[in-house]
């Protein structure tokens, strides 16, 4: 039947949507665009929209999802920035839309491999970058596979944790693993320049711990963490070059005030967008409303060039600003589901579910991780791929 067919391809293309992510961004845009028309035209939307229901994250990204678009009511911007401004976040659509298509929990660890296969031609591309057979991409973050540092380092931080998990699935593979996991760290501390990489990885580690120790392995996983950082600190120039960056931009902005620097600007930012959030914290301004918001308070300051953003670099801030608390409640009671969730997957899914979760609650608090295309896409195809616990094989797959 034409249907099956179709239903079929829309699987297949949520594989190739994630399979993509670490690719060129026209890759998202083209595959994620034909899995949407596919999804309209494939019909079958009473059991679709049954699975979005029983899935409690899925309904609670919708709802999200659904509460922004309704914010453009009393934005102050026109309707076509605050459409565009909302459809930047459609990642959070994709989540329930992906998640209401996969009927068999084989279609999770396809959706997980066909991510790390992408993932794995963008190490590639990265390496070869560093060794000057491809040219590197500038302003992006040199030997960043194919998107920006920020991007790729945080790839790089959650596979090399996940690489140990794997190991625990499949021990028949799991040096190669191990392997796979200490290049993706190599790269990530000596070869990488993204430090919200380097931070989300260190963060990782009592969540390490923690699966091992419980509660004590809390403490243990962040004294490792400093242990660790000081330690890459000392051997790692890329580490130590960022690090002092940052040391000497926040000397600056605490003696001086000054906001130039590029973590200057960075806190110059969240100020700025707090006082916007002050006007308004219950409703928000509305999507869209952030720019022309933004840019008022800036004429107002006398602030001009690059301390002009249309971004506060801070997900929670620019979530709050817009959409008031009542959007910032509905992204933090979806984490919150989203890990409870996770604690009745198997261990593999459930610990990879955790730290994709500690990468954006980290990321978000530096950038605005589900706004970009990028990691919004990562976190939504993981997501969609950690909705069910795995099957080990075929044969698994078909007792479901």
């Amino acid at each position: 039947m034409i249907r099956d067919r179709l239903d079929l391809a829309s699987k297949w293309l949520v594989v190739a949507v994630a399979f993509s992510v670490p690719l060129p961004a026209a890759w998202i845009s083209v595959t994620t665009g034909l899995f949407l028309l596919v999804w309209a035209i494939s019909g079958d939307f009473e059991e679709r929209w049954k699975r979005i229901v029983r899935h409690r994250v899925a309904a609670i990204s919708l709802a999200l999802f659904a509460w922004m678009g309704f914010t453009m009511l009393w934005s102050p911007a026109a309707l076509r920035p605050s459409s565009d401004d909302w459809w930047h976040y459609r990642e959070l659509l994709l989540i329930p839309l992906a998640i209401s298509v996969i009927d068999n929990p084989i279609w999770c660890r396809r959706i997980f491999f066909g991510f790390l296969c992408g993932f794995g031609i963008a190490l590639v591309t990265s390496f070869l970058r560093w060794f000057g057979v491809l040219h590197d991409m500038g302003g992006l973050g040199p030997y960043a596979g194919f998107g920006g540092h920020t991007g790729f380092s945080t790839m790089l931080a959650f596979v090399g944790f996940a690489c140990i998990w794997l190991a625990r699935k499949w021990p028949a593979q799991r040096w190669a693993w191990y392997a796979f996991g200490i290049v993706c760290v190599g790269n990530l501390f000596f070869i990488n320049t993204g430090r919200t990489g380097h931070i989300i990885f260190l963060a990782l580690l009592p969540l390490l711990a923690y699966s091992r120790f419980r509660f004590k392995g809390v403490a243990l996983g962040l004294i490792a963490a400093c242990i660790a950082a000081g330690a890459l600190y000392g051997v790692s120039p890329r580490v130590k070059d960022r690090t002092d960056e940052m040391l000497s931009d926040a000397r600056k902005f605490h003696q001086h005030g000054d906001t130039t620097t590029n973590d200057g600007l960075r806190v110059g930012f969240w100020l700025n967008t707090v006082e916007l959030i002050e006007r308004h914290p219950g409703l928000g301004g509305g999507m869209g409303s952030f720019r022309p918001e933004y840019r008022a308070l800036a004429e107002q300051k006398g602030l001009t060039g690059n301390q002009i953003t249309p971004n506060p670099h801070n997900e929670y801030l620019l979530v709050w600003s817009q959409t008031g608390i009542i959007g910032l409640g509905l992204l933090l009671w979806l984490w919150a589901a989203q890990w409870r969730y996770a604690r009745g997957l198997g261990q593999c899914e459930g610990y990879l579910t955790h730290g994709l979760l500690v990468a954006m609650i980290v990321g978000d608090i530096f950038n605005s991780f589900i706004l970009d295309n990028l990691e919004g896409h990562f976190y939504a195809l993981l997501t969609a791929a950690l909705a069910y616990s795995w099957p080990r094989g075929e044969a698994d797959a078909k007792t479901i």
